[in-house]
């Protein structure tokens, strides 16, 4: 796997390698972090995105170690995540101006720009960046 970087602020709670910051809820039941580390543990890897899936609150989860990895956030992004790529390096951090200094893209897409201003975000597999 590639070499990945992490920066994140504070707030997030690390198990093992899970990083979970904010509030899940499962039908209607608050989760402890510990709690949604197991559960997501014992899935299969082709389970995880299903039980992802039916979790609400407001939140981010990143899961990465040696073989793969994977970043979720709620349906509203309370907490967004950034990533680039530099090199033969992985950068995921919870702050953008982070993630472009170390990428050292400084090109803003026109029509992501364009997008972004009117929705506050970025559509589909494009990022603000090109």
């Amino acid at each position: 796997m590639t070499n990945v970087k992490i920066n994140l602020n504070h707030g997030w709670k690390k198990i093992d390698n899970i990083y979970i910051k904010g509030t899940i809820l499962e039908n209607n039941h608050i989760l402890k972090p510990e709690d949604v580390f197991h559960k997501l543990n014992e899935l299969e890897e082709s389970k995880v995105i299903d039980c992802l899936r039916h979790l609400n609150g407001y939140f981010s989860i990143i899961n990465v170690n040696e073989n793969n990895g994977w970043m979720a956030v709620d349906r509203i992004r309370s907490f967004p995540l950034f990533y680039g790529k530099q090199k033969d390096s992985l950068i995921i951090s919870d702050v953008a101006s982070l993630v472009k200094e170390q990428v050292g893209d400084l090109d803003i897409h026109p029509i992501a720009r364009q997008e972004f201003l009117l929705t506050g975000f970025v559509t589909g597999p494009d990022t603000l960046f090109e």
